[in-house]
């Protein structure tokens, strides 16, 4: 009697990314993960909805964010909205402006973009300027940053070659973001949350 054939096995469909492209994007999202961050792998058509999602989870009526002129799709601002949720642009620069301060303070979620990521520590970087006002990666308790995979480099080193060196003579300041905010002050005792976010979410945009 013979026996009957196995149904055939299902195979995942090739990556069309190079190995080059597959490798970094592994690579940063092992160290993002290790220094604590929070890592959701999205295509630019969920995106909104998974910011909207990470907000309300949160609990946030306010958003402090960069600008709509920033580089963040329009479609995040308008579905923030539509959940009820106000969105807090600072100004511009490093400090916004002084009338804005209070309700910046008082926000609970900041959400900005990327200028690029850093696989081998799992770094951010991020460039204050038009649109871009630091407040919304350091002042609120949560800091959502948004992240193309196009923007992966291997380390600070091969941004800088690849142009990054021209954003920082360009830019009033740069910060490198490697997790949430973090203390061994006092007593050496580490504390998450003292000097800046105490979580960090970021939203991986590829196809």
């Amino acid at each position: 009697m013979s026996r009957p054939e196995p149904p055939p096995v299902q195979s995942e469909p090739p990556d069309p990314r190079p190995v080059e492209t597959r490798g970094r994007r592994e690579r940063f999202l092992a160290s993002a993960r290790d220094v604590g961050c929070q890592v959701v792998e999205c295509t630019p058509a969920v995106l909104s909805e998974e910011i909207a999602a990470v907000v309300v989870q949160e609990g946030a009526a306010d958003l402090l964010s960069w600008g709509s002129d920033s580089g963040i799709d329009a479609t995040v601002f308008e579905v923030l909205e539509r959940r009820g949720i106000k969105v807090i642009d600072p100004g511009d620069g490093a400090t916004g402006s002084g009338s804005s301060m209070p309700r910046a303070a008082a926000a609970s979620v900041g959400l900005t973009g990327s200028l690029a990521g850093l696989a081998d520590a799992g770094t951010l970087v991020l460039a204050s300027g038009p649109g871009r006002s630091q407040w919304a990666s350091l002042l609120p308790p949560v800091h959502l940053a948004v992240l193309d995979e196009d923007d992966l480099h291997d380390s600070l080193e091969g941004w800088l070659a690849a142009g990054g060196r021209s954003w920082i003579e360009d830019q009033s300041s740069v910060l490198l973001i490697t997790g949430p905010s973090r203390t061994a002050d006092i007593e050496m005792t580490l504390t998450v949350g003292v000097h800046g976010p105490k979580r960090v979410v970021v939203f991986l945009v590829g196809d």
